[in-house]
């Protein structure tokens, strides 16, 4: 796995109970996400980000999740896992073109 590469917090809206969240760390297809609620190992955190130009869906198989504190100070969760079926334009949206222009860069489940 190659290391996680910290950067400024990406928003995202938590899709299943409300709530928000924040892409603190991601390499490839791995990604630690700050979030207002728990996902549990085995489950799918769903969110969505507002762009500029259109709304990207995120989608992330959860490996680990433990209480930590947001990025605004607020209590919450640190969750570890890996995008699923994220696009180089979601990757785009999310993180500029700068980032991960590898081609073959899709993760599939």
């Amino acid at each position: 796995m190659s290391k996680l590469v910290p950067h400024a917090p990406v928003p995202l809206q938590l899709q299943r109970g409300g709530g928000d969240a924040f892409i603190v760390e991601h390499s490839d297809d791995f990604v630690t996400v700050a979030s207002s609620a728990p996902s549990p190992p085995g489950s799918t955190l769903e969110a969505t980000h507002r762009g500029d130009a259109r709304l990207t869906t995120v989608r992330v198989k959860v490996r680990g999740c433990r209480r930590a504190p947001l990025p605004d100070g607020r209590e919450g969760f640190r969750i570890e896992g890996r995008f699923v079926s994220l696009t180089r334009a979601d990757r785009e949206a999310l993180f500029g073109s700068q980032t991960e222009a590898k081609s073959g860069s899709t993760s599939e489940t």
